[in-house]
């Protein structure tokens, strides 16, 4: 007796067959239940709660769970790691606690906007799924890192309302429109 598809335990756990003996002059039929035994089934898919996260948020941010996709529904502890392989580029800018994705360094939007990383899940009894992920940063808004003067230094004798210098800010973001103020404070 012979298969003619693949069993799936998880879609039917057993089968009815007939089986009829010949011996040429006469015949005896004879029903059978084949039950399909359960195997562990690999995780097929994982997932991630949120794949964005702020820029400029300190290291250890948390930024999504972790989850598993497995056709298995109880007997699994699914563990999660960083792999090798393709989209594995920017693993060690994160890491993994438990079920939780979270953020290893200090990420600035203007310099570098997504990160590709591979993540493989374990589900405790020898499957395992692997799954590239790209974490996007998202902009913020960066203070402004210098203020400088066109000329430090004036004409005497000017009528007031002369323009005395021209001021521009120094800021990461571009298109930025900047106000000034005069501040109390050391040297005013």
């Amino acid at each position: 007796l012979r298969s003619n598809v693949s069993f799936d335990f998880e879609s039917k756990t057993a089968y009815i067959v007939n089986l009829q003996t010949s011996d040429g002059l006469s015949s005896f039929v004879k029903q059978f239940v084949i039950n399909i035994t359960d195997s562990n089934d690999a995780p097929t898919a994982i997932a991630v709660s949120n794949l964005n996260i702020a820029e400029n948020l300190s290291a250890n941010t948390f930024i999504g769970k972790i989850t598993s996709s497995d056709a298995d529904p109880t007997n699994n502890n699914f563990t999660y790691s960083f792999v090798t392989g393709t989209g594995s580029t920017n693993n060690g800018s994160f890491s993994i606690s438990n079920d939780s994705l979270y953020s290893n360094s200090i990420f600035d939007f203007e310099t570098k906007n997504s990160y590709s990383i591979r993540l493989n899940t374990n589900d405790g009894n020898g499957g395992n799924y692997q799954q590239a992920f790209t974490v996007t940063i998202l902009n913020t808004n960066d203070a402004p890192t210098a203020i400088s003067l066109s000329s430090p230094s004036v004409n005497e004798n000017q009528i007031i309302g002369t323009t005395v210098t021209t001021i521009n800010t120094t800021d990461a973001d571009a298109g930025q429109t900047f106000t000034y103020t005069l501040v109390s404070g050391s040297g005013s």
